[in-house]
């Protein structure tokens, strides 16, 4: 009842436009005896009179493959010893197309006309970014940090971009007073998800309304391919080609702990870059001190929704470490221990600390620290 399984693939030969391959899948089970592996292609048979109630099925999975191989002009054999394993080899001839296909590529210098989005999330260093973007995409955006605000705003835009998880009204929330038509604005328009969460897959999204959904941390090139579904008609054409920032990459970056590797494939410019990483910061010095405050008076909510919010950026900046930490302290229960907690604070300034000193130093973590 242990074991391993392999799957092989082999071309036999080739002649006259016909390919005929050779799939084995090689298990080191139970085995077959002689005398049953006579019996095993027919329907409703088992090679043990218990397999079913061991580990299921109905007999008919063999019987099933044999037909289809034969459809296929191929044939269906099996070879086993009993204690040591079988093996199931198929055979079929394959018609070699001429077809050639094209690599499907996405270009990270796509543009889009005349497009407008809405951005809502309270994260201001990931609007930041997202709006920094965008805009080299030739994308209009808004951006909003609670949707309060952007209801009440008489706008244009083509589609909405929204986080799920925020302190005031959540993603699910906003989707559902949209579809309500709580907001004058919207017109049916797109609205795409964005989460941290790994509670749900993109199924469960699509199926409650959303047009696409963005796992955290998601790429540049991702973002694309979804725009590029949803507005097909409105792509400009660019060559590829690669920005100076991002080929001026160090090798070691990649590797290290908090690199910018990810955040530049976003930006073209290292202007743009600063300025993102400039609200990084800005909102990093808040958010530190308000997990500080928040451990102070024992605020777990409050704690939690800071370390969701800031687990985006630090997943974008590759800082497992920290984000190890905040993955920690987004799960505190109300009985936590204080000192653990103060630890583990203690623990995150000094990993986002190591982190900043190799870009833009700005967050006074003296004033901050326990």
């Amino acid at each position: 009842e242990s074991g391993t399984v392999q799957i092989d693939a082999n071309e036999i030969d080739t002649k006259n436009g016909i390919s005929n391959v050779q799939i084995s899948v090689i298990d080191t089970g139970i085995g077959i005896s002689k005398e049953k592996q006579k019996l095993i292609f027919n329907e409703f048979t088992q090679a043990e009179n218990d397999t079913s109630t061991k580990f299921g099925g109905s007999g008919l999975g063999l019987a099933i493959s044999k037909k289809l191989t034969e459809l296929l002009n191929g044939k269906l054999t099996v070879k086993s010893v009993p204690e040591e394993g079988s093996t199931f080899t198929f055979t079929i001839p394959l018609q070699i197309s001429k077809k050639v296909i094209s690599a499907n590529t996405v270009d990270k210098n796509q543009s889009f006309d005349t497009l407008n989005a809405v951005i809502i999330d309270d994260d201001k260093a990931m609007c930041s970014l997202l709006k920094e973007m965008m805009e080299q995409m030739n994308i209009s955006v808004k951006t909003f940090s609670e949707f309060s605000a952007f209801s009440t705003e008489k706008i244009d835009y083509d589609f909405i971009l929204t986080d799920i998880q925020m302190q005031q009204v959540d993603g699910f929330k906003i989707l559902e007073n949209l579809k309500n038509r709580e907001v004058s604005s919207y017109k049916n328009q797109p609205v795409i998800a964005m989460t941290g969460s790994r509670e749900h897959h993109r199924s469960f999204y699509l199926n409650v309304g959303f047009a696409e959904m963005l796992a955290k941390p998601f790429t540049k090139l991702q973002i694309i391919t979804v725009l590029k579904h949803l507005f097909p008609n409105q792509i400009i054409s660019q060559s590829q080609k690669e920005e100076s920032t991002n080929n001026s990459i160090a090798a070691t970056e990649s590797d290290a702990e908090f690199n910018l590797t990810t955040l530049k494939s976003f930006l073209d410019t290292q202007e743009a870059l600063e300025e993102v990483l400039d609200v990084f910061n800005t909102q990093t010095e808040r958010d530190l001190i308000g997990i500080k405050t928040s451990i102070k008076n024992n605020d777990f909510k409050t704690i939690k929704d800071i370390c969701h919010r800031m687990l985006t950026m630090m997943r974008q900046l590759n800082g497992s470490e920290t984000v190890n930490i905040l993955e920690k302290m987004e799960k505190y229960s109300e009985n936590e221990n204080t000192s653990e907690m103060q630890n583990d604070f203690k623990n995150l300034c000094n990993s986002i600390e190591a982190g900043q000193k190799k870009w833009l130093q700005k967050v006074n973590f003296d004033a901050i620290k326990i």
